[in-house]
């Protein structure tokens, strides 16, 4: 009866190990400190991107104050991202008179200028 209560405990205990492996850890989790903030900070220049596509954003929208707020970045980032979108978002024009803000934001998110421009506020991110 020992020997089938200690083969129990050793399964549970593979299982338990098995189950606590980084490989299943979320996708969050299995980020660095430095690329989670990167992350957010990518996603609140698509935010401002877009209020600066359609104004009416600006007021009815809170999401760049929640990637802000997950981020560890000193509150002159936010200024920064502002300077950065208007000085490199592409600029597309429509044949037939559109507005195409939204391609030019999310072609900026995607961008490597964007991800380069990050890196370099790494000095204005805290310590972990």
């Amino acid at each position: 009866m020992a020997s089938l209560d200690l083969n129990k405990t050793m399964w549970l205990y593979v299982l338990l190990m098995i189950s606590c492996t980084k490989k299943n850890l979320s996708y969050s989790e299995q980020l660095s400190y430095k690329s989670i903030n990167h992350k957010y900070l990518q996603q609140m220049a698509l935010c401002k991107c877009l209020y600066y596509a359609d104004s009416t954003l600006h007021n009815n929208e809170g999401s760049t104050g929640y990637f802000f707020n997950r981020t560890s970045y000193d509150p002159v980032v936010y200024d920064i991202l502002d300077s950065l979108i208007l000085l490199k978002k592409p600029k597309f024009r429509s044949l037939t008179g559109n507005k195409l803000g939204i391609a030019g934001c999310i072609t900026l998110y995607e961008s490597d200028t964007l991800k380069l421009e990050i890196e370099k506020m790494d000095r204005y991110l805290g310590a972990e």
